[in-house]
């Protein structure tokens, strides 16, 4: 057995004061969700330490292994999903309380970050309405667990045991790299892309040297601490740079040890081991409570709100601490077993029966149902993919992408030889149910139609941002380039969400030629460059085909969300009202980036079509029709069906005898 260390209890309480200011207060720590990758760096290395010492002392044992993991992780874990279970069934609608009753049946078997992969990004925005979305990272702690022994067991006599841990941390590495460029959901949710963490710590376990006198442990204590901070402060993209920074900061600050007399001022002080001791309680709570809490109140919740649901959540978790895991320590293992199993198995079928839509929350009705709906739409390109659609190969690597939309499809139409290529990003992506609605009538004469788009990708080489703005948009925009040059298009169509990424607070943005950052919003240094590569584009269209049409962003908004139209209580049902942006509110924040667009177009004589005109009325533009059905499927998307149905005004461009002039 090891001894106490309680400096790893003080870096526990640093990592998860990094995730519970990122959630609460995301603007201070931008980057503080490596408090996880800290977790994943502790994990490996006690994980490690505590089965190799087991082994060396020929006393391990699977059954006791396992046993003793699940005792230590399902009581307060059981706790709070019945918790999340229950408030959950009083504040969500159909759609929200199945998705989240799947997340349970997952949490059972320990796949939580495989369900969430298939739904979302977690640095979505709808991600942030999610109460079980902090449970990914105890699915990857899980799924390590369950390997772990083994592969221990397996290699540790081999001597090449130290190399192997190095290869295969750095592989992971790698692959988390490659992947956090080209599918950064991947990359955040797999954990063959997150092993390298635990790694570290394993690798840390297996280096058998004496820990450094107390003047080095000082400075390997201050300079780990230093990573950390840096992770923080840096003004580095989203990407494995941070991650590993951090990982680092959490190795050397393990393998200072305790020794050190700064270790007791900055790791083993009260406060900082207290947050450490409570941290997996704490964890556990703080999310379901700020999620459930943002869905009850539509604006953003103030300082003294979030404020508040911390304090609670620490509340809550120092009582699951003291009142539930530390008293059933003392319950008989056998009886405690057979209890966790109990609720697990209760949980599962609730999860199973939640997922299968036969358990309903208590808000439903007629109208909430056509909100659930329309939140449950969205997946624009994916059941393409289903039905095995073959995509056509070309620049397979940068268009064929089928997560997040970044698919090529051919839809070919027979009977004529016009062409019309569409492409853009998401803003394009929610028109293709039309398309595909217009394509069944193959007796009609309609021309042949190509579709391209990868949502988040924006129309200038070189721009840099988070995310999805990463180094593969600039090849995809140049792919489609080239596929332009060598087909000859009768029509071009483009669609980007225009006012969304040069709105004045982008986080989008140019490098100069010293290094800086020359953001694109409107009034910053990158702005005019912006409206420069449009143009160039612009020029390029014109010249390789006969008509260019130039669709403009459809209106968005926050209030044009369909769970902006609930009005949730926990203490009473919910019910729709019909929200609304106004126009002069629209162009009073937009309408000079619109201009400024349009003025472009009028020297390449490209057509400018306006959704404005379609999608709303003089005066304003509404979340739901008169009959109640929700126009969106979020604050920037269009509703497939409803695309589907009635927006109409791309038809005369797919119509071989209704071209517009």
């Amino acid at each position: 057995m090891t001894s106490y260390r309680p400096d790893i209890d003080g870096l526990r309480g640093i990592a998860i004061g990094l995730v519970l200011i990122f959630h609460f207060f995301p603007k201070f720590l931008p980057h503080g969700f490596v408090g996880v990758d800290v977790f994943f760096v502790i994990s490996g290395y006690l994980i490690s330490l505590k089965i190799l010492n087991s082994l060396s002392t020929k006393t391990f044992s699977f059954k006791q292994f396992y046993f003793s993991r699940i005792l230590r992780l399902y009581p307060a874990l059981m706790l709070t999903t019945l918790a999340a279970l229950i408030m959950s069934w009083l504040i969500l609608i159909p759609t929200e309380f199945q998705e989240l009753c799947k997340h349970v049946f997952y949490c059972a078997f320990w796949g939580t970050n495989f369900s969430l992969y298939q739904e979302t990004g977690y640095f979505d925005h709808s991600s942030e309405f999610r109460p079980l979305l902090h449970l990914w990272s105890l699915a990857i702690e899980e799924q390590f667990y369950l390997c772990w022994p083994l592969i221990l067991i397996f290699l540790r006599k081999s001597k090449y045991f130290f190399q192997l841990l190095i290869c295969g941390t750095i592989l992971s590495f790698l692959a988390y790299c490659f992947l956090n460029n080209w599918d950064v959901d991947h990359a955040f949710f797999m954990p063959w892309a997150r092993v390298w963490e635990f790694l570290l710590g394993g690798i840390l376990v297996v280096w058998k040297r004496t820990l450094p006198s107390n003047e080095k442990n000082h400075l390997i204590l201050a300079g780990s601490l230093g990573f950390l901070i840096l992770s923080q402060i840096l003004l580095i993209d989203f990407g494995p740079s941070i991650n590993l920074l951090s990982c680092l900061g959490a190795l050397g600050l393990i393998l200072s040890g305790n020794s050190s007399s700064l270790s007791k001022y900055v790791l083993e002080n009260s406060f900082i081991r207290f947050l450490g001791k409570i941290s997996y309680p704490l964890y556990l709570w703080h999310w379901p409570l700020l999620a459930l809490f943002k869905l009850t109140h539509k604006s953003t919740l103030s300082f003294v709100t979030n404020f508040s649901l911390l304090g609670f959540s620490v509340i809550l978790a120092t009582l699951t601490f003291y009142a539930v895991e530390l008293p059933l320590k003392k319950v008989s293992k056998k009886i405690l077993f057979f209890s966790l199993l109990a609720l697990s198995l209760t949980t599962l079928v609730i999860g199973w029966m939640g997922s299968q839509s036969l358990l309903s929350p208590r808000n439903h009705s007629p109208a909430i149902q056509k909100i659930s709906n329309a939140l449950n739409e969205g997946d624009y390109l994916d059941h393409l993919v289903k039905k095995k659609v073959v995509p056509l190969n070309f620049e397979r690597k940068y268009l064929v992408e089928g997560k997040e939309f970044r698919v090529y499809v051919e839809r070919l139409i027979e009977s004529h030889q016009k062409t019309i290529l569409f492409f853009g990003d998401s803003n394009m992506q929610h028109y293709f149910p039309r398309m595909e609605e217009l394509a069944k009538d193959k007796v009609q004469n309609r021309k042949r139609i190509f579709f391209t788009s990868r949502g988040g990708c924006v129309p200038f080489k070189g721009i840099r941002g988070k995310k999805t703005h990463s180094k593969s948009c600039t090849p995809y925009l140049e792919s489609i380039e080239k596929f332009i040059e060598s087909h000859n298009f009768d029509t071009i169509v483009m669609s980007y969400q225009w006012v969304d990424f040069l709105k004045e607070n982008s986080h989008l943005y140019f490098e100069n030629e010293f290094g800086e950052k020359d953001f694109i919003g409107i009034g910053n240094s990158g702005y005019s460059e912006a409206l420069n590569k449009l143009d160039h584009l612009l020029s390029f269209l014109s010249a390789n085909t006969k008509k260019v049409v130039l669709l403009l962003s459809s209106p968005y908004g926050e209030k044009l969300d369909p769970r902006q139209a609930l009005n949730r209580s926990a203490f009473s049902r919910a019910w729709v009202n019909n929200n609304q942006i106004s126009l002069d509110s629209f162009n009073e924040s937009y309408g000079k980036i619109l201009s400024d667009i349009k003025f472009l177009t009028q020297s390449h004589h490209v057509y400018v079509l306006d959704p404005l005109d379609a999608l709303c009325d003089t005066k304003d533009c509404f979340a739901l029709t008169d009959s109640g059905e929700p126009k969106y499927f979020d604050s920037l998307h269009l509703r497939p069906s409803y695309v589907r149905e009635k927006i109409n005004y791309l038809d005369s461009f797919i119509m071989n005898n209704g071209d517009q002039k």
